[in-house]
């Protein structure tokens, strides 16, 4: 056993070595795609055979490197999801997308309970091995073959009646089902709970019985609901809120309706609906929530890695769905952000002592951080989206049509009176701003887009820029952009206004072969969650060692630590909360013990360290690669 431990061992380093010769596998598909690209461009501009052996060896290459990858990305989906998801999940989740996808249509399943045709059964039987014997009686498939045009006919309504009526003659019935003979006493076996075959019967009949009911419904004229589910309203279950503009009609909405009088603030779908403002106590049940799930884990012995990745993976998200329905108090915000922190450095709430600044750690990993995304940002993008549902009003929300029939009216998202409206809507409306920023207007014949109320220009709504336009221009408020655009040009009224002819100086391009559009400031011009909040986040400087950090195969916890490190905040004895030693440095016995002393000074020795080896590459590393 010995020996054959230390032989596995020596084939550690073959492994390594190999490893650093095929370098990073996406790397290199990326790499060969380039050039592949780069030498089919050169096949079609020059068109010789120098260029076009160019591209089958590009070609060669970009495949072999393909394989690789897709070999390793394989090996990772199969060893390291189930242990480590965290590290692997876009691979997992597009092997359950992959897993669980249905593998007919909806018209393929429905065409399972329409009745057997002739034309089937008679492929069912040709199909059929001619030296097979489809029953106990010794025919083969041959025989059904040459004399189909004698029996065919027979032999389809034998089947049909199976279908229609599912019983089948015991001669039939001996070995054509199952291939073990029927005996005369035979042994009763019933599907029981545990059955391996149980779920996939039961899902098959549910499949089957749903789409009986869905024929069954759709061909009956006369259909109704049962005379105890008639009422689709429960007044038992139901309430009736009313404003304070109605008093004197009060009991007589009551009488008629048989609903009862319920007041604000009431919780309607795991959210308060309140009259006024938002408040941190109607948002307790939030952060309750928080301290529930911080309660199960405070008795955990978790690294900085791993409360990392449970704030990153469940804190950051418990208040989405709250945050998705309204801007939520800045009190609730910097109260959950708090608990946030003290777990991180503590495992508990109510301590302190950060050693890094939460704005510091809520920037991207790119930028030094530590990739937690701020709840305020998060709200914003949000809130956004239902901006942004508003302005696209593709007709698949009631919430968008009210707001449009009842709320806005004649007016747009971007003139409506921000003062008017209940303190949700209001809240909302000063968002717009950062809207108009990752908005895009596509001009085509500006037939659907407003002159005055529409932000299509970079400086907004004209009629907020200009308020006396339209008495200027003699063109009415409800004008539409087609107005001033003939022949696919900027057609403008003459004017001498200042104004007028500052706008009309810097009008954005037409599009005349495309239609009218809105788009939004992203690569795809979809609006996506991460698009908004890059247009929210303030961006700084990249940093040059977050490379250091990034990686599935590098440890979480080690990484961790490194970041402290680079950012001086490990506890060392140069710190004023850190208890002095006499002897200075615990390693080298140096009279310095700062951080600049533990990766510069060079003085950690193989026998005082276990890893000595390990420190010294990195901090050759850190004076190649890094400059602080």
């Amino acid at each position: 056993m010995y020996e054959t431990v230390c032989k596995l061992k020596l084939l550690k380093p073959v492994f390594r070595q190999q490893k650093r010769l095929k370098g990073n596998l996406t790397d290199n598909v990326r790499q060969a795609k380039n050039f592949l690209d780069k030498a089919q461009a050169l096949f079609t501009t020059y068109k010789e055979d120098i260029f076009l052996d160019l591209v089958k060896n590009c070609r060669r290459v970009y495949s072999v490197a393909v394989k690789l990858e897709i070999s390793m990305l394989q090996q990772r989906a199969k060893l390291r999801w189930l242990k480590h998801g965290d590290q692997s999940s876009k691979i997992f989740f597009q092997f359950l997308r992959h897993e669980l996808k249905h593998t007919i249509t909806t018209v393929e399943a429905s065409l399972l309970v329409t009745p057997v045709t002739l034309s089937e059964v008679k492929e069912a039987f040709f199909d059929i091995d001619i030296e097979s014997a489809p029953g106990p009686d010794g025919y083969t498939s041959a025989f059904f073959r040459n004399a189909w045009p004698v029996i065919g006919q027979a032999m389809f309504q034998a089947v049909g009646e199976f279908f229609r009526t599912g019983k089948m003659l015991k001669q039939i019935n001996t070995t054509l089902i199952s291939l073990i003979p029927k005996v005369s006493l035979p042994r009763r076996a019933r599907l029981r709970q545990g059955d391996p075959m149980s779920p996939y019967l039961f899902v098959l009949v549910m499949e089957i019985w749903n789409l009986l009911l869905r024929f069954r419904i759709k061909e009956a004229a006369d259909f109704q609901y049962h005379w105890k589910c008639k009422d689709i309203v429960n007044p038992a279950k139901s309430q009736i809120i009313f404003s304070r503009a109605v008093q004197q009609e009060r009991q007589q909405i009551l009488d008629y309706l048989g609903f009862q009088e319920g007041s604000l603030p009431v919780k309607y779908l795991g959210i308060p609906l309140t009259s006024s403002r938002l408040t941190i106590a109607d948002c307790r049940p939030l952060i309750d929530k928080v301290d529930t799930r911080l309660a199960g884990w405070n008795n955990q012995i978790l690294s900085y890695a791993g409360r990392l990745q449970l704030i990153k993976s469940v804190l950051t998200t418990l208040h989405t769905y709250w945050a998705s329905a309204f801007i939520l108090p800045k009190g609730v915000l910097k109260t959950l952000e708090q608990k946030m922190r003290q777990f991180l450095w503590q495992g508990s709430t109510g301590s302190r002592n950060a050693k890094v600044a939460w704005a510091w750690i809520s920037k991207p990993k790119e930028e030094g951080g530590l990739g937690i995304r701020s709840l305020t940002t998060t709200n914003q993008a949000l809130m956004l989206k239902q901006l942004w549902r508003i302005l696209q009003n593709d007709g698949t929300s009631i919430w968008v049509d009210w707001i449009q029939r009842y709320r806005l009216r004649h007016s747009t998202i971007w003139t409506f009176n921000g003062a008017l409206g209940s303190w949700g809507w209001k809240k909302m409306l000063k968002l717009r701003p950062l809207l108009q920023r990752g908005v895009i207007y596509k001009i085509g014949d500006g037939s659907s887009f407003s002159l005055w109320q529409d932000a299509w220009h970079e400086r907004g709504p004209l009629c907020l820029i200009i308020p006396r336009g339209p008495e200027v221009t003699g063109l009415p408020l409800s004008s539409s952009l087609s107005s001033v655009i003939q022949s696919n040009q900027w057609c403008w009224p003459a004017s001498t206004d200042a104004d007028i002819i500052g706008i009309t100086s810097q009008l954005p391009p037409l599009h005349p072969s495309a239609a009218d559009c809105i788009s939004w400031r992203s690569s795809s011009g979809k609006f996506t969650f991460l698009a908004a909040v890059s247009l929210i986040q303030p961006t700084t400087p990249r940093v040059s060692w977050y490379v250091l950090l990034q990686g599935n195969f590098k440890i979480p916890r080690h990484g961790f630590i490194l970041w402290m490190a680079i950012l001086e905040k490990l506890s060392t004895m140069d710190k004023p909360w850190v208890p002095r030693a006499e002897n200075g440095c615990v390693l080298c016995g140096g009279k310095s013990g700062s951080n600049g002393h533990f990766w510069n000074g060079r003085r950690v020795s193989v026998g005082r360290a276990k890893d000595g080896e390990g420190l010294t590459s990195l901090m050759r590393h850190f004076e190649q690669h890094w400059q602080p």
